[in-house]
């Protein structure tokens, strides 16, 4: 078991024939334009995909998020069990914020559990959210 791709985005949708598209992809850093006060989105999704599951009919599935060292933990608690169909060997797993408010900038850290069968599966995933200097007409 892992986990192949790990993805934060504003939103998912869910497409005919098993597809999911994506809406607004981040890499490492989530920047706000915004001068004071929280950093409050909508909505925000991360996305795992994990692989290695071929055989294994039910998952025990434990996700947190953190926003700072100091920051509240935001936990699916107890553990969510769900089936699957064992023939697949992919799972997409998707969890979301709504709404996503995060008190100051700093690392946000999102942390997922996973068992199924035999195999044990933990990850962690860091991205940064910051605020960022606009300029406005006239100005250097």
């Amino acid at each position: 078991m892992r986990a192949r791709a790990i993805v934060v985005c504003d939103d998912v949708r869910y497409e005919v024939g098993n597809k999911l598209s994506l809406i607004g992809c981040y890499n490492d850093g989530i920047a706000f334009v915004s001068a004071n006060g929280p950093l409050v989105m909508p909505k925000l999704v991360i996305v795992y995909c994990i692989s290695g599951l071929r055989g294994i009919s039910e998952l025990r599935i434990r996700h947190a998020i953190q926003a700072g060292e100091d920051a509240p933990r935001l936990e699916s608690i107890p553990a969510e069990v769900g089936s699957r169909d064992p023939t697949y060997d992919e799972q997409n797993l998707v969890f979301q914020l709504s709404p996503a408010v995060f008190p100051t900038e700093g690392i946000v850290s999102c942390a997922l559990e996973i068992e199924g069968g035999e195999q044990r599966l933990a990850v962690e995933h860091r991205f940064s959210v910051r605020r960022t200097q606009t300029k406005t007409a006239g100005t250097s």
